[in-house]
């Protein structure tokens, strides 16, 4: 995998930093084959002393589909087609989600742990007969507790990869729903209000952003080693 990357972009900065070479790298991926691109592996992370938060299938369903558009319009503004990731469902056209039991308390999951998560994260997927060496994951984590309304980052945030396969790790919050992305309640990672809703415009907007490390995608006007 390539070099991991760390960084916060809103859901309105991410399409004006998404630009016609980023969106290109997509492009080649998919018409580098005429079969449908693999579709991404979606994790939920507990750790030892945490549960799975409430309602989380059905938000992180619309997380994703969310960014899934966000995707397919920015392709579609760069003249690339309506192309985006594919997502795995179920039988009944449900997002699936592989939940992973954690081997420690969340205190022992540091910003640096991204490696030590994906240790824990790849056996159980393995078990499943998925090699996520080959594969593109997103790791949702109940890494994120509260003080108030400002939001507290206790694992790892980043992502890395290229076309082929990558990892990107996202945490999940009761609040963090596509559906609030209009709300203009303050809280969040920076605890102070803005114009739009900052609890979404950070998270929501954070998986899209490290969702495209994990496929290879730098920063604007750096490149990744």
């Amino acid at each position: 995998m390539t070099g991991i990357l760390h960084g916060r972009w809103t859901t309105r900065r991410c399409l004006d930093h998404l630009t016609l070479v980023v969106f290109a790298v997509l492009a080649a991926a998919t018409s580098a084959t005429s079969q449908e691109p693999p579709p991404i592996r979606i994790v939920y992370f507990v750790p030892t002393d945490r549960q799975s938060l409430p309602e989380y299938a059905e938000r992180l369903d619309r997380v994703m589909t969310e960014v899934q558009r966000f995707y397919r319009e920015g392709m579609a503004a760069c003249e690339y087609g309506t192309l985006t990731f594919q997502l795995e469902r179920d039988e009944k056209g449900k997002l699936r989600i592989h939940v992973v039991q954690g081997k420690h308390p969340m205190e022992t999951y540091g910003r640096n742990s991204s490696g030590a998560v994906r240790d824990e994260v790849k056996p159980a997927l393995t078990a499943k007969g998925i090699n996520i060496d080959n594969e593109t994951t997103l790791i949702f984590q109940v890494l994120l507790k509260r003080d108030g309304d400002k939001a507290i980052e206790i694992g790892p945030y980043c992502g890395g990869g290229d076309h082929r396969h990558g990892t990107a790790w996202v945490y999940d919050d009761e609040r963090m729903d596509a559906k609030l992305l209009d709300s203009k309640d303050a809280g969040g990672y920076y605890g102070h209000p803005c114009s739009i809703g900052e609890f979404n415009s950070h998270y929501v907007g954070g998986v899209a952003h490290e969702l495209g490390h994990a496929f290879g995608l730098p920063h604007d006007g750096c490149v990744a080693h």
